[in-house]
């Protein structure tokens, strides 16, 4: 008999399949059967090569696969709004099956900073196309103070919010001409 290993795949569409046993004689040709299936994969032949019945007791062919170049993943991008409230915006991309990946980017924009406590910049490319990393972008958050007859007050905002004037302060004997 000549034994053909998916080596992680299966046969005929059916997952449960992963080895097809073909009756074959001695010193005749081997039939060999369809290729078998691997999301994220190619197959790329056997090893080793089926050609003759030179063995009584059966040979044992495996599956040889080519990891797939353009299986899909998904990028997050999680942006916080002068209102501290993020807003996503995704994106797909294309790795090869099983590579690792990582998209932590190198500079955000001035005012603004990576959140590295949520974010999940790296994963492995899954042949299901399952594969989702996150990359969370803060806003950088600034103080306002005042300060009225030695009395501070603060106030932080977050970058590109609009400042509020802090209503105007009163003193008997002085009128007030701006901050």
């Amino acid at each position: 008999n000549a034994v053909f290993d998916a080596n992680g795949g299966y046969f005929d569409g059916d997952t449960t399949v992963t080895t097809k046993t073909v009756p074959t004689d001695y010193d005749a040709t081997i039939a060999v059967p369809a290729a078998p299936e691997k999301p994220g994969y190619t197959f790329n032949g056997w090893n080793p090569t089926p050609a003759t019945m030179n063995d009584v007791t059966g040979l044992t062919f495996t599956a040889k696969r080519i990891a797939d170049t353009d299986t899909t993943y998904t990028v997050e991008t999680y942006t916080m709004g002068t209102d501290g409230q993020y807003v996503m915006t995704s994106e797909k991309k294309t790795g090869t099956t099983d590579a690792v990946v990582n998209v932590k980017p190198a500079t955000v924009a001035e005012g603004f900073a990576l959140n590295d406590e949520k974010s999940v910049y790296e994963g492995t490319v899954a042949a299901d196309n399952s594969l989702v990393l996150k990359v969370y972008i803060d806003r950088i958050s600034y103080t306002f103070k005042t300060v009225v007859d030695g009395v501070e007050t603060s106030t932080a905002y977050l970058y590109g919010a609009t400042i509020v004037a802090p209503t105007d302060p009163a003193k008997t004997g002085y009128t007030f001409a701006g901050w």
